[in-house]
């Protein structure tokens, strides 16, 4: 499931970037229009950035399976 939530973070952040140069195109051909979703484009890109690098779960994990052994030792 982890994987899964990853790849369609990751997918998401492909897309945004793809979103970000046609504004960029759009702007440059339509300069006196304005835009106020930009910031908030901009601040769901960054979010969706810091998403996108998968994080060391590893010594989570770890401390998950020595917790499940004690827990079926003390049984």
């Amino acid at each position: 499931l982890a994987d899964f939530i990853y790849h369609n973070y990751v997918q998401a952040l492909n897309l945004i970037s793809m979103t970000t140069s046609f504004i960029v195109n759009f702007q440059v051909s339509h300069a006196e229009a304005t835009m106020p979703f930009e910031d908030d484009l901009q601040d769901k890109f960054f979010y969706l950035k810091r998403l996108a690098c998968k994080k060391d779960g590893t010594s989570t994990e770890v401390d998950y399976v020595k917790a499940l052994n004690k827990y079926e030792e003390a049984q």
